[in-house]
């Protein structure tokens, strides 16, 4: 009997049509990709256009992107599309970029599998050198700027905390190293604040601070400085003994670190300690506080007085006579001369009485 054979051929024939590339790629295919995607993948240096509809995808070997994501349009060169599908293209997300001033290689079989899905039916060849990397775009700001930064806001702060103070008697100097920062490119606004609440002129202060680049944080961390505040201060010339009437021959002045001292209020001036009398023995070149002295009397026991009466609608004011001494501020009894009668009220810096 006669066998017919001739639809073996056909099929041989169909076989070799579609497993022809496979079989030509042989042991050269990566396993880690399907044939017909590497077989894409190789570069075309000089390659004319495609003349056949392919859409031709050229990626350099290395490319610098800005932002932190980058999109096809950011690394390739396109050929052949057509402008709705270029617009498709360009804007696809093709990866993350690395942290500024880094380098992260390209994902080429991710990538040639993102742009083949998208150009959907029409043909596309993705060439992708074998080591194509994206370097991201950045800026550096010298770890000195960044001190500048800091000890600036320091120096406002200590102004605010110690009134007018001369710059000469104000020392500050950064105690933790600092490095240069690699910040990605845009316009650079800084955070500075305090950590903490100081309750000293100096010592050491830590700072948090943050770096923000388009809206972004790019970069925090914090910042310690040192901080020496000086002062001209009233002290002792010589010991003196407790119940002792202040002369300006007591005294001197010295400029100190208030820093290194329990600071609760050093007397600036000597006019401010004369005619005061110490209530202890006070030390050689110790610096005078005003607890250290009797405050001096404002008004003393049988001056007159000026005793106010107010009301919403009237203010009543009459001559008095105090019982006691008395300084600003102290609540004072004084007798009324017009009626006799003893009454109580705050004495006030013009010798008045604000009766209660």
């Amino acid at each position: 009997m006669k066998r017919d054979y001739s639809w073996m051929v056909v099929t041989v024939g169909a076989l070799a049509m579609m497993f022809g590339p496979w079989l030509a790629l042989g042991q050269n295919a990566p396993l880690d990709e399907p044939p017909a995607l590497a077989a894409t993948l190789a570069p075309a240096s000089g390659e004319a256009p495609s003349t056949d509809g392919t859409v031709r995808v050229r990626i350099p070997a290395e490319t610098l992107v800005k932002g932190a994501l980058y999109t096809l349009g950011d690394i390739a060169q396109i050929e052949g599309a057509s402008s709705d599908l270029r617009e498709r293209l360009q804007a696809l997300q093709a990866g993350h970029s690395p942290m500024p001033g880094r380098v992260l290689p390209i994902n080429r079989t991710a990538l040639t599998a993102l742009v083949t899905s998208l150009a959907g039916s029409t043909p596309v060849s993705v060439e992708i050198p074998e080591r194509a990397q994206v370097k991201r775009e950045a800026q550096v700001v010298a770890a000195a700027e960044l001190g500048r930064l800091v000890l600036g806001r320091a120096q406002r702060d200590a102004q605010g905390e110690n009134g007018n103070l001369a710059p000469e008697n104000l020392q500050q100097e950064l105690s933790s190293p600092l490095s240069d920062l690699t910040l990605p490119v845009g316009e650079v606004n800084w955070e500075i604040n305090p950590l903490g609440t100081s309750l000293s002129a100096g010592g050491e202060r830590s700072y948090q601070v943050s770096a923000r680049v388009e809206g972004e944080t790019a970069w925090r961390g914090s910042v310690r400085i040192r901080q020496r505040v000086y002062q001209m201060v009233v002290m002792a010339r010589g010991a003196l003994p407790r119940g002792k009437v202040l002369s300006a021959e007591d005294l001197t002045q010295e400029r100190v670190e208030v820093t290194r001292r329990n600071n609760k209020g050093f007397m600036t001036h000597p006019a401010q300690a004369v005619g005061q009398k110490t209530i202890r023995l006070i030390a050689a070149n110790e610096p005078l506080t005003q607890d250290m002295l009797e405050r001096p009397l404002a008004i003393r026991e049988g001056e007159k007085v000026l005793l106010v009466y107010q009301t919403p609608h009237v203010v009543l004011s009459v001559p008095g006579v105090a019982m006691n001494g008395a300084m600003v501020g102290d609540f004072l009894p004084a007798r009324n001369l017009d009626s006799g009668k003893v009454v109580y009220g705050t004495l006030q810096a013009d010798h008045s009485v604000k009766v209660n």
